[in-house]
């Protein structure tokens, strides 16, 4: 049964697809010790087995419900571009990573000179292959 309100219905569609996403997200989490190559962070998995079973079903109850709450209140599937949200997220790695500079840096105290020109040519290589995969979803 929709509401008989539009602004009801995105509301409702809002919780859905969050839901959706974080409960993705969560799913995403239980994988990562088994495939992780460890950069600059390194997630331990500390569950037990049987915590690790017992939070996949109930994520799995969760998908469950939200399969029941999405048909109850006649949610349709919105499309969702995987170009865009690649773009859409790049351009937020862009954002993070331009604001990496030497001079940023300097906020924390003074900064050798040679720390800092490698430190920014590492960021202006990040920065350029963020921008490249910009341009590859854009």
């Amino acid at each position: 049964m929709k509401f008989s309100s539009d602004s009801h219905n995105r509301a409702v569609r809002s919780i859905a697809q969050l839901m959706e996403v974080k409960l993705i997200e969560l799913e995403n989490l239980l994988r990562i010790p088994d495939h992780q190559k460890p950069i600059s962070m390194m997630w331990v998995n500390d569950l037990t087995t049987e915590e690790v079973r017992l939070i996949k079903q109930t994520i799995q109850e969760l998908f469950g419900v939200l399969v029941q709450f999405r048909d109850h209140y006649e949610i349709k599937p919105v499309e969702i571009s995987l170009k865009r949200d690649i773009t859409f997220k790049t351009a937020l790695l862009w954002q993070e990573i331009s604001g990496a500079t030497g001079k940023n840096m300097e906020g924390y105290g003074s900064l050798d000179k040679g720390l800092k020109k490698e430190f920014e040519e590492y960021t202006s290589r990040m920065s350029a292959l963020v921008n490249t995969l910009y341009q590859v979803s854009n």
